[in-house]
Order: structure tokens, then sequence, then C-alpha cells
């Protein structure tokens, strides 16, 4: 590093700390790896609408037949306590029991 005469020691003290976070934070494996829930492939669907949905005890493709989105989104707000989903969180589950039927071998 040039010309580090017009930083006082508190500045390059700083520095040198968001320098050693930002390094350990690239080592870290990522939050976002490969091992993704079968429902992240539906569209509108991630990792925290996968988190609500277990929390109602939804996991896996079968846990998805006979409802709809708005009872899902339902069951998710009563769970949750508060008004978790909205109207797009209410089409994703829709989106998400449509694909669960393309997923599901049918009889």
């Amino acid at each position: 590093m040039k010309n580090l005469e017009c930083f006082s020691e508190v500045q390059l003290n700083v520095v040198n700390q968001f320098v050693k976070r930002a390094k350990a934070r690239k080592l870290k494996p990522s939050r976002n790896s490969n091992a993704k829930h079968p429902f992240e492939a539906a569209h509108s669907i991630g990792p925290k609408m996968v988190g609500y949905l277990a929390m109602i005890g939804v996991k896996q493709w079968s846990d998805l037949e006979g409802v709809d989105g708005a009872e899902l989104a339902m069951r998710i707000n009563i769970e949750t306590g508060k008004k978790t989903m909205n109207r797009l969180g209410e089409e994703a589950l829709e989106n998400l029991v449509a694909y669960a039927k393309l997923m599901t071998p049918s009889d």
C-alpha cells in the first residue's frame, strides 16, 4: 500500500479490520450452495419460502396434493402469527402447487 502516511493509526486499523473480515467471508461456504431444496425449481420459490413451508409441515411434493396457494398462505400466516404471505407470496405458492402436479406421478 502506497502513501499510507496521510492516514491516522485509527483509520489504518479500521481498514485492516475491514480487509480481514472481507477475506474471512470469502473463505466461508456460501449460504446458496448447490444443495437446494427441490421446491426451489418452481418459479418464485427460494430458501425462505421453503423454510415457511417446512414450518407448516410441507416438505415433499406429496404434501402439496389437494391444497391451493391460498390455503398454504393462510397456514403460514397462522403459524407465524402475522401476515407473512401477501398476494405475491400466494401467487408463488400457486406456482409451486401447479409445479407439484407436474412432479407427482398420477395414477
